[in-house]
């Protein structure tokens, strides 16, 4: 876990983040669980297999159901994780696979959003057997050398560095908390989440609330906490160069001749429209990628002090190319996945 309270006095304390707030004469101090008051102990930054890992607070040996944010670290391989394993921040080998099958899952369609028939732009795409390998293939097109960024291994680099950062969180939470206040607002939405609550046995507005409070503790604890580099690196390549809405690639560079053969017959007016569209969508999304220069995003992955003093501009609404980064990475992040069902992800442990 990154954050905790800092011991100031018997009657006083202060909540601080490991990696930022804390300095090299605070590591004899005492630290305090947030919610289960349990003494901690500060873990430095070390590295590991050649990869920065942030500090963080560890609790003291004990059963992961005495807190939500203990992480554990002896997972039982045989039993299937409650949703809250993923959203304290704890990963393993099992919990990744699981969450890439459940992105996965929802991203080709075959489970539905919490809001399936309410946004209806989820239906505008026909599901093919290949979803998986076309995926695959997307990713690979939109990797080559100046198809989206003339170096996308540093952009997906520079990408996970801003969503590990813990500065983020702030940010993050603000654009969920909008779009649960609209969602609260809407009558639609409300009517159709009224629906869900005679399955669910809750009201909507809880239903809301439980929702985005899991989507936040998975993108900031989990995807931005716990989990590998590895992850958050695949992560990214999905929702970035796999997207089909803002990133599509026509079928003509994506399938082999014989899935073209074998795909239905489109005339030739609404093959040029689909065309005309894709391009239209992929530039534009291509415009900003490529706003972004590699030597700024390398300074980003190097230096964290920099880092954080272009999160203070960030904050500050300052115009700046690197600000305006933090927020393109953090806005696609929480849109991707803001309507995903994540109750359902334990399924996929296996």
């Amino acid at each position: 876990m990154d954050r905790a309270y800092l011991v100031i006095s018997e009657t006083e304390k202060k909540l601080v983040n490991a990696d930022e707030e804390v300095e090299y004469s605070d590591y004899s101090r005492v630290f305090t669980c947030c919610q289960c008051n349990a003494t901690l102990t500060l873990r430095k930054e070390y590295s590991r297999k050649g990869h920065l890992v942030p500090a963080s607070f560890v609790h003291p040996e004990g059963d992961i159901s005495d807190c939500s944010l203990r992480v554990s670290y002896n997972i039982n391989s045989s039993s299937k994780p409650s949703l809250e394993r993923f959203t304290s921040g704890q990963s393993n080998k099992k919990l990744e696979r699981a969450f890439i099958k459940c992105l996965e899952s929802f991203y080709f369609g075959y489970r539905p959003s919490i809001l399936e028939e309410y946004i209806q732009f989820s239906r505008l795409f026909i599901y093919q057997k290949n979803d998986k390998l076309h995926l695959k293939r997307r990713i690979e097109y939109n990797e080559i050398q100046d198809k989206v960024h003339p170096d996308q291994d540093l952009f997906i680099a520079a990408s996970c560095t801003v969503l590990r950062c813990s500065r983020s969180h702030n940010y993050i939470d603000q654009r969920i908390k909008k779009i649960q206040t609209k969602l609260n607002l809407e009558q639609k939405a409300q009517k159709y989440f009224s629906g869900k609550e005679r399955v669910k046995g809750i009201q909507a507005e809880t239903l809301i609330k439980y929702h985005f409070r899991d989507l936040n503790d998975i993108i900031t604890k989990f995807i931005g906490g716990g989990a590998s580099d590895e992850l958050r690196i695949k992560f990214f390549k999905i929702i970035l160069w796999g997207n089909r809405i803002s990133l599509p690639v026509h079928r003509e560079d994506l399938w082999t001749k014989q899935e073209l053969k074998k795909s239905k017959y489109e005339s030739s007016i609404s093959l040029l429209k689909r065309v005309e569209e894709y391009d239209e969508r992929r530039n534009n999304q291509k415009k900003i990628i490529q706003t972004f220069e590699s030597n700024k995003l390398k300074q980003m992955c190097e230096n964290p002090q920099l880092l954080k003093e272009i999160f203070t501009d960030f904050y500050k609404d300052k115009e700046l190319i690197e600000s305006n980064f933090i927020q393109f990475v953090l806005s696609e992040v929480v849109k991707s996945i803001q309507f995903y069902d994540w109750s359902i992800l334990p399924e996929f442990y296996s």
